[in-house]
């Protein structure tokens, strides 16, 4: 499960996610904690 936060004001706009992915194999399963699951975006201003 993943867990989102968003925030929104008159400045900007902040997001954020867990970084932990769990990946399933027929017999194991395996959690990686260093996931990037949001990218980084840069807006320009018009």
């Amino acid at each position: 499960m993943t867990a989102v936060v968003g925030i929104l004001n008159k400045q900007g706009i902040a997001i954020a996610a867990d970084r932990a992915v769990t990946v399933s194999g027929t017999n194991n399963r395996k959690v990686y904690n260093s996931a990037n699951k949001i990218l980084t975006k840069c807006l320009s201003r018009l």
